[in-house]
């Protein structure tokens, strides 16, 4: 085994170390063993030659391989000399390009002298307190406050969570229904044909039916929109609270009823409350209004055989328990109760875990808790739906979160004394990003996928500055990392991330879907690093791997079309045609009306889909509920209206679309838009191009 004699020590070590008195040779700087692969290290006692015959690799151009140094003496010759080159070593000769890429690689090995980075310690005073104090405090009682404080903030955290969401919501002594910020499904399945036929499948148009009481959660103005195009009439609603009339305190019934609780003024945004609304039959017009919180409702001028009314007296007639939602108690608690335990607490490990653990929770069961609940579900089975699901995504959460340890936590928390920052940033990225569905609720970004981008008024805009964000981030923490050394390193990781997302774009089929969580996880790797800006990077994409698994699961990054779409029309199967109505007698349209559509051989056959979607017949829409399904080509709109009681109204909106007819077949394809015809004039204005 070659052993460098004192004499070759003092020929390739760097002039500065020297040697002491007695001829010892002198120890290296610290640097040196930090990275001593660094071409000016190595070139400090070469001096590189920088002609054009120059390999451009300091070992074979240095004095000692080329032999002017010792004559004729060569590694090969003499091994106390140096140590004979690697068989694999690269040689750069042969050429221009050959040089410009060895320059570009020694370039990404780092400066000479490497840079440990450092978090900016403003405030010295109070940056350093508690490693201070630390000292001061013997281990076991540092242990026990430690403790002490994270039992009596877990403690705190369920009771009020038990208020909150786990306790059974009772009214007069009687379980009550929870419902979500969103579609009803206790009142109404949904658009377009989900209520079947004559709306029967909804419990608002059941024979009898009076009231209904139930929860509504807090937050319901962020989380009462539509994210799909809901026709109501002629107008297509998205991306705003869905909310129909309201004025006089009529609403339609498939409004979303929380919304409609908070339009009214019946309840705060902030504190979730029990209620009760009745139901007040057949209305000609509903007006839209704007109501409390901002919500601004929509207006329908038509017809329509169901609504409900808000009950003010309630609080006053009825006794109830359980009916608070105090999530936004429980959220400013946590944030409180974190900065003092992120200012306090030394130990990077028991930091970083606490954080992790705290926001899974205050997600699951405060901020945006995963409910799973359907029309048949009663609110004890609704609770235990909740507490399971969140344990069931819990195990896996918390494997996930090792490796976000791994891979960046413990590069920044571990040995950090700069606490007063950690407080600052890390925790307020945190908090940030946990928090998405408030503090990114305005974003005009709802999915990261181009279809919804494009439906969302100045959504390319928002993602160009995002975008901007992210890449002066990256370059900055690039910029960091090839001071330490570590920029091949890095650069390569994320080159191959890149690759793996681009061939999984080129799957057939499916569609890329960059999740909360898998933003979050792809760049933590590069936020590793003590710095301050390291700090609030970290914070915020370890919160957004946290809300999206508490929220979401870890959903799949490959997603079909069928699982992206939100009830859009899949533009499938091709449109029916309506043509205009036959009217009698314009002096009375609504007794003497008739639709009237093209057959289905000319237009389904003409689409390519007969057979292959199997349509048979037609999907009739009046004033946005199904009235008619069968295989004629004609609807007497006169007799519906008789029948119905709509004679009041003075317009009607109608929508068509292929169908399945068979028994137990409930299938359709997409609806035209709405075509309007006026029961006054007998004006009738066709529908406009493409799918409602």
């Amino acid at each position: 085994m070659y052993e460098p004699t004192q004499e070759s020590h003092s020929l390739i070590r760097d002039s500065s170390y020297g040697e002491d008195p007695a001829g010892n040779v002198a120890e290296e700087p610290l640097e040196t063993h930090l990275y001593d692969r660094t071409i000016e290290n190595r070139s400090h006692s070469f001096e590189i030659e920088d002609d054009h015959d120059s390999s451009l690799d300091p070992y074979v151009d240095s004095p000692i391989y080329q032999g002017s140094f010792l004559g004729s003496t060569s590694p090969a010759s003499d091994p106390n000399i140096f140590p004979p080159p690697l068989p694999s070593m690269p040689s750069f000769h042969g050429g221009f390009f050959s040089r410009i890429l060895a320059r570009i690689s020694q370039g990404m090995d780092g400066p000479a002298k490497l840079q440990e980075p450092h978090v900016t310690p403003v405030f010295r005073k109070f940056q350093y307190f508690p490693n201070e104090l630390e000292t001061r405090w013997p281990g076991p009682i540092k242990k026990a406050a430690v403790a002490t404080f994270l039992g009596l903030w877990t403690l705190l955290f369920y009771m009020i969570a038990q208020h909150s969401v786990l306790e059974i919501p009772r009214v007069d002594g009687s379980s009550v229904d929870i419902l979500t910020c969103g579609t009803t499904y206790d009142i109404w399945l949904g658009k377009n044909e989900r209520c079947g036929l004559n709306a029967t499948r909804c419990n608002a148009m059941e024979p009898g039916i009076k009231d209904m009481v139930f929860k509504c959660p807090a937050g319901c103005s962020e989380d009462s929109h539509t994210w799909s195009y809901t026709p109501v009439g002629d107008y297509e609603s998205i991306y705003r609270p869905y909310v129909i009339g309201g004025g006089n305190n009529l609403y339609r019934p498939d409004s979303y009823v929380c919304a409609s609780l908070i339009h009214h003024g019946y309840m705060s945004n902030s504190v979730g409350r029990c209620g009760r609304i009745t139901f007040q039959g057949p209305q000609d017009t509903f007006e839209g209004s704007k109501g409390k919180s901002g919500i601004e409702s929509l207006t329908f001028s038509s017809w329509f055989p169901q609504s409900f009314s808000v009950d003010d007296s309630f609080a006053q007639n009825y006794s109830s328990s359980g009916c608070r939602d105090l999530r936004f108690l429980i959220i400013w608690m946590n944030i409180s109760l974190s900065v003092v335990f992120a200012y306090f607490t030394t130990n990077g490990l028991i930091f970083f875990w606490v954080m992790m653990v705290l926001g899974f929770w205050t997600v699951a069961l405060g901020s945006n808790p995963p409910w799973t609940y359907d029309s048949v579900m009663t609110s004890e089975e609704a609770i235990s739906e909740l507490v399971s699901a969140s344990f069931r995504r819990f195990l896996p959460f918390m494997l996930g979160a090792y490796v976000v340890w791994r891979a960046s936590g413990r590069g920044l928390l571990l040995g950090l004394k700069e606490h007063l920052s950690k407080a600052i940033f890390w925790v307020t990225g945190f908090w940030v990003a946990v928090l998405e569905n408030y503090t990114f609720n305005n974003l005009p970004i709802n999915r990261l996928i181009i279809s919804d981008i494009k439906q969302q008024k100045g959504g390319f805009l928002a993602l160009i500055i995002i975008v901007g964000i992210i890449l002066s981030a990256a370059i900055g923490q690039a910029y960091i990392i090839w001071r330490l050394g570590k920029f091949k390193k890095y650069i390569s990781i994320y080159l191959l991330m890149i690759l793996g997302l681009v061939v999984l774009a080129t799957i057939p089929n499916q569609t890329l879907r960059l999740h909360h969580y898998i933003l979050g996880l792809v760049l933590l790797p590069g936020v590793g690093f003590k710095t301050t800006p390291g700090l609030l990077y970290q914070g915020l994409l370890s919160g957004l791997y946290v809300s999206g698994i508490a929220r979401w699961d870890f959903d799949s990054i490959v997603q079909t079309v069928l699982q992206l779409n939100r009830g859009d029309a899949l533009n499938i199967g091709g449109l029916p045609e309506l043509l205009a109505p036959v009217i009698g007698n314009l002096s009375s349209v609504a007794s003497n009306v008739t639709l009237e559509w093209s057959d289905l051989g000319q237009t389904a056959i003409e689409a390519g889909v007969l057979g292959h979607h199997g349509w048979n017949g037609f999907s009739l829409i009046i004033n946005d509920i199904e009235y008619y399904r069968g295989a004629a080509t004609s609807f007497d709109l006169a007799r519906w209206i008789a029948e119905v009681g709509a004679q009041s109204a003075a317009r009607l909106y109608v929508r068509l679309a292929f169908a399945n007819t068979l028994p137990n077949v409930d299938f359709t394809g997409d609806y035209t838009k709405a075509a309007v015809l006026d029961l006054v004039t007998g004006s009738w204005t066709p529908p406009a191009p493409g799918p409602a």
